[in-house]
């Protein structure tokens, strides 16, 4: 069981979009810009269990790491005592890699990833984010991106998995309300994104109330998907 927290949590802004995206480089020149505690994405902190998994079980035992890994960046991120932390990638990036493998017929379980984050964030075991920082670029500059840094494995950059994600990362935006997210296109120069970066996160600092869990917010977003013929 994983403890509740006394302390106050600071207020985050979490940074997500699709492989190539450039979360990773926002992230890092925005936590500079800004002073605010960078927590690093998931496999920068754990090694992943292996995929794909062999069975529900399997899928569910995954989740549960990445769930752990969530927690150790939200008790990393209190013991900052930061008033703003960025995440590069958030439980979002996590239901919405469930809801594509589970279209795809590999085991996966969306409901408990939605349902698991959704109770750890309201127990306050882990940091649901205030606002979201949402990255995208065209189909060539990813292509582009691709041949000059190398592959990645086929189940985060496959053109399946990169509709549905985009459509799960909509459904759920289109949820969260307004000024919750803030959508970028990936290709402009460093020193414009950082800086339309770090006026939203200026904006969220004073004072935007919570909003709902945005992967819970939309019906779609909690149901299993129908699978891909």
């Amino acid at each position: 069981m994983i403890a509740t927290p006394c302390s106050v949590p600071p207020q985050v802004i979490a940074i997500e979009g699709l492989c190539f995206a450039g979360k990773t480089t926002l992230a890092r020149s925005l936590a500079d810009r800004l002073n605010a505690w960078l927590g690093a994405e998931y496999a920068d902190m754990i090694t992943l269990p292996p995929f794909p998994p062999a069975t529900a079980a399997a899928a569910r035992a995954r989740l549960s790491a990445l769930l752990a890994a969530e927690a150790i960046r939200a008790r990393r991120a209190r013991a900052a005592d930061t008033r703003l932390v960025i995440f590069d990638r958030s439980p979002l990036s996590i239901v919405g890699h469930e809801h594509a493998m589970w279209a795809r017929g590999v085991p996966a379980d969306p409901q408990a990833a939605a349902s698991w984050f959704a109770r750890a964030a309201a127990a306050g075991a882990i940091l649901q984010p205030d606002a979201y920082l949402y990255l995208t670029v065209p189909g060539e500059a990813f292509r582009q991106r691709q041949r000059n840094r190398g592959q990645l494995p086929e189940h985060l950059i496959a053109p399946d998995v990169r509709s549905a994600l985009s459509e799960f990362y909509t459904a759920c935006f289109q949820a969260a309300g307004p000024g919750r997210v803030l959508s970028l296109d990936g290709t402009a120069p460093a020193g414009s994104l950082v800086g339309q970066a770090a006026a939203f996160a200026t904006a969220i600092l004073a004072g935007v109330p919570g909003m709902p869990v945005p992967w819970l917010a939309d019906p779609r977003a909690g149901e299993i998907p129908t699978r891909a013929a």
